[in-house]
């Protein structure tokens, strides 16, 4: 992530937790709580402290193109078949992070969301034609559980890496989520 990137959206954090103070305010008035209440608006307002909050939907309207090519295992897979009465229907199917015949892994980059797709032999290749040691070799690779249980742990490396690029910088951040999620 691009130093751009990360004023713009220090400053968009900065924004939302203005408003969200602001906000925090005008219902301590009890003239705007009537009003909600005359205009049958059901505002559920809790006093929002965490900059995670802001920050996740900060990402959902601002997309990062530039990143520290850090990605989390989210899974293995193999295509897989059956056969019924002249049909043969073909889906993927999960397997164990270290299953012999797997065919590809699924690795998602924490800054963006993307998810690419590496295969682990040549003879499975489909497009596009990565494989996994050369996927490996160029990216940050974190597989905390060492298995393919990582996409349930995927939000919780997102929210320490941008809550630290925040607070301590993106180099920091970058050292911490290595340092605390890589199995190396």
């Amino acid at each position: 992530m691009n130093k751009n990137d990360i004023l713009i959206i220090k400053k968009m954090l900065e924004i939302e937790k203005n408003r969200a103070k602001k906000l925090s305010e005008l219902l301590k008035d009890k003239n705007v709580i009537e009003y909600l209440n005359i205009k049958g608006i059901k505002e559920e307002i809790k006093d929002i402290c965490d900059d995670w909050y802001f920050i996740k939907n900060i990402l959902k309207e601002y997309k990062i193109k530039e990143t520290n090519n850090i990605y989390v295992l989210i899974g293995t897979y193999i295509t897989d078949s059956y056969i019924t009465y002249q049909e043969t229907y073909y889906y993927e199917k999960e397997v164990p992070f270290d299953f012999e015949d797997a065919e590809y892994r699924l690795y998602k980059n924490i800054e963006n969301g993307l998810i690419k797709k590496a295969y682990l032999s040549e003879e499975f290749f489909r497009y596009p034609k990565i494989l996994v040691n050369e996927f490996e070799q160029n990216n940050i690779i974190l597989n905390p559980y060492n298995s393919n249980k990582n996409n349930e742990i995927y939000e919780q490396i997102k929210k320490d890496f941008f809550t630290e690029i925040i607070n301590q910088g993106q180099v920091k951040a970058k050292k911490k989520i290595i340092k605390k999620y890589s199995n190396k």
